[in-house]
């Protein structure tokens, strides 16, 4: 990974011992010295993950370094300006580190500890090393389980999905990074047999966006909750029978105010694509033309403004993929941005321009 800085990069090898995983930085513009940044490690130690702070001043990373069977979370400066620190000590029971993330103003660490017969837990601590770390969630059974945590762009909450307050049923929280406050539901009550599928957060830190089966079993439907709580607001209008919302196909405009996703809303095992405003205001529509016979929408990004959709369709011919663009936000005319294909032909895959002016792709 490179600096935010730029100038070095930061690695993982087992440069000077085989099998042996450890942490060097480098030079990147230029040859220079290569200075190993993690302490000596334990027999059998490697690291397993990194991250560098946005101020490009710490590494932080994950290892077994002073015991083979403990991963802990360790502190070094970038420029190898001293010893590497412990930031996990003072962890209670016999635990391991996982899943590290760093907030994006550098000042929390975050990671997922397991501690033999215990449930999963989420930890912050302060990068300075100020306090001690800290526990965000808390559990109602034994054996509860830790999915997958996101930050907020904000560095203000973490939201994290859980099989926390009833066996076999995952759903989703938010904590404060400080630990200041508990940790918050944020789904609605659940279906008998429902969970969350899955989970996304606004680039403002201010709603989640969240797909489950939440008011009837084996229905996936989208769902937008402010990120401290309240009463979440179903992003989808009616479904056909059998139809469901893609539970991972969805995604949230670059300012926040709008999301699309894909779902047999009209015909069932027919993706189309929809938009919806964030808060629920008002009844989304769908964007894509009609499609022929056994056509799908199969893919889509915003522009990098928010003000275009690209969308990735076999709209016109079977299983001949061909790409679209509709302006927002919407009900406009989609527009086919590609020149004519060779039979058979498809596109292969898209980029925006970072200006948002053009569209790169392969076909």
């Amino acid at each position: 990974e490179i600096a935010p800085a730029g100038g070095r990069v930061v690695y993982i090898a087992d440069q000077d011992t085989n099998d042996v995983e450890e942490l060097y930085r480098a030079p990147l513009a230029s040859p220079g010295p290569v200075a190993k940044l993690n302490g000596m490690l334990a027999v059998g130690a490697d690291i397993w993950e990194y991250e560098i702070t946005a101020d490009s001043e710490y590494v932080l990373y994950l290892a077994d370094q002073t015991r083979s069977d403990r991963n802990d979370l360790y502190r070094v400066r970038l420029d190898g300006g001293d010893d590497p620190l412990r930031l996990s000590q003072g962890l209670p029971g016999d635990y391991n580190a996982y899943n590290l993330d760093i907030t994006s103003d550098g000042a929390w660490a975050l990671f997922t500890v397991q501690v033999s017969g215990e449930p999963d837990a989420l930890y912050s601590v302060p990068v300075d090393n100020s306090s001690p770390p800290m526990a965000l969630n808390s559990t109602a059974i034994s054996n509860a389980r830790l999915h997958y945590f996101r930050l907020s762009p904000d560095s203000r909450y973490a939201v994290y999905r859980a099989e926390e307050d009833t066996s076999g049923v995952w759903e989703i929280y938010s904590a404060k990074v400080d630990g200041s406050g508990a940790q918050t539901k944020l789904n609605g009550a659940l279906a008998p047999g429902g969970v969350v599928e899955s989970f996304s957060i606004s680039p403002s830190g201010t709603r989640v966006v969240y797909t489950a089966d939440q008011d009837t079993d084996d229905v996936v439907e989208i769902y937008s909750v402010p990120i401290g709580g309240g009463a979440p607001t179903k992003l989808n209008g009616p479904l056909v029978a059998d139809g469901d919302v893609n539970d991972n196909n969805f995604s949230i405009s670059p300012d926040g105010q709008w999301v699309a996703y894909l779902a047999d809303g009209h015909t069932d095992e027919v993706n189309e694509l929809y938009l919806a405003p964030i808060d629920g205001s008002a009844p989304p529509v769908k964007l894509n033309k009609p499609l022929v016979t056994d056509g799908d929408v199969q893919w889509f990004q915003f522009s990098p403004a928010g003000d275009h959709l690209t969308y990735y369709a076999d709209q016109d011919v079977d299983e001949q993929y061909e790409l679209y663009g509709v302006a927002l936000p919407g009900p406009g005319t989609p527009h086919k941005l590609n020149g004519p294909l060779v039979p058979d032909g498809d596109i292969y895959n898209f980029r925006y321009t970072p200006d948002g002016v053009y569209l790169v792709y392969m076909a």
